[in-house]
């Protein structure tokens, strides 16, 4: 994994600042990655404080027939929650991802050729990433799953990538990027990380399973190579029904250990449910992106938090994913 210096766009930065965060393990990936974290957090008030934050978080699991779904109310995701993700809103605003755009005291580090690497100031998790391209470039899988799978590679799956499409969870659908946090936080992973153990049955490489009105599609694979091939003919494939120049809506997931990869497809039917865009008591903010999707379901309003019950995830699940059928339909 190449991880180059440090990247400040608002002030210059000495390499002799940086030298105590970055003397462990010398040129290991997880260990510089971890010291750009540290260092982040040492230097960036705001970003210590959301980290403070999250010890707060109310938290609890509701048990689905299939799976268990954690609740998380988190208040500092309500603007990526209620984005304004249409056409003319994005082209209103600055671009958050844009090197240039960056908040005061947040720092990038340069990853491979084109990505940024930068510590999320609206964390859900402890050392939540966010990985941008330097190109200011539209939200298509094609283009980031080659540094996702790089990325959780590299690190030798001590983080899982995840991404949003651009009308599945992305609050930046002008903005090439993925995430990434430390691996096993994702529920949906922990729960499919077992079958990396299993041997494949013959020659395939796909399982698919709906659980809770959920299509998933996990891909296994022993190489970067070959999970790149699988992910990216499912997703073309998936992709034919799109506007041209556009992908099908789906989220998805890269996570892993040495020797063995997986990508876990979510093809979405809808962007938000019905609740959000609800009044009174009808009305539930949530707009589910691949974290959601995956077991950890964010609501940045107490009420919204105390009021979820088993049938109301379902049924947003329900409207929201399309089921395993769509993916096996697709498959070569």
């Amino acid at each position: 994994m190449h991880i180059v210096g440090i990247l400040n766009t608002y002030t210059e930065i000495s390499p002799e600042q940086l030298l105590p965060y970055l003397d462990a393990g010398g040129e290991d990936a997880r260990a510089r990655l971890r010291a750009f974290i540290r260092q982040q957090r040492a230097t960036w008030p705001a970003l210590e404080q959301a980290h403070c934050r999250l010890g707060e978080r109310l938290r609890r699991t509701l048990r689905l027939p299939d799976s268990t779904v954690e609740l998380q109310c988190n208040p500092g995701r309500a603007r990526s929650t209620t984005a304004k993700v249409a056409a003319d809103d994005v082209a209103q605003r600055p671009c958050f991802l844009c090197p240039g755009n960056l908040y005061p005291g947040q720092l990038g580090l340069p990853f491979a050729q084109d990505w940024l690497i930068l510590n999320n100031p609206f964390p859900i998790f402890t050392d939540h990433l966010v990985i941008s391209s330097m190109r200011h470039t539209d939200q298509l899988l094609a283009s980031a799953l080659p540094a996702m799978a790089g990325f959780v590679a590299g690190l030798e799956g001590g983080f899982s990538a995840f991404y949003n499409g651009a009308r599945c969870g992305a609050s930046a659908p002008d903005h090439l990027h993925f995430q990434a946090c430390p691996a096993g936080m994702l529920p949906l992973e922990r729960q499919l990380r077992p079958l990396l153990d299993e041997p494949p049955h013959g020659k395939t490489t796909w399982l698919f399973c709906t659980r809770d009105n959920r299509g998933i599609g996990l891909c296994r694979a022993q190489s970067r190579e070959a999970l790149l091939e699988q992910l990216g003919d499912m997703c073309a494939r998936l992709s034919r029904t799109a506007a041209p120049g556009g992908e099908a809506d789906l989220n998805l997931i890269i996570f892993g250990r040495p020797g063995h990869l997986a990508g876990v497809v979510l093809p979405r039917r809808a962007h938000r449910p019905a609740c959000f865009f609800a009044s009174g008591d009808g009305q539930c903010v949530i707009s589910p992106g691949a974290v959601d999707v995956a077991g950890l379901a964010i609501l940045p309003r107490q009420e919204d938090f105390e009021r979820m019950t088993e049938e109301k995830m379902l049924a947003i699940y329900r409207e929201v994913c399309l089921g395993a059928d769509v993916m096996e339909a697709c498959a070569p």
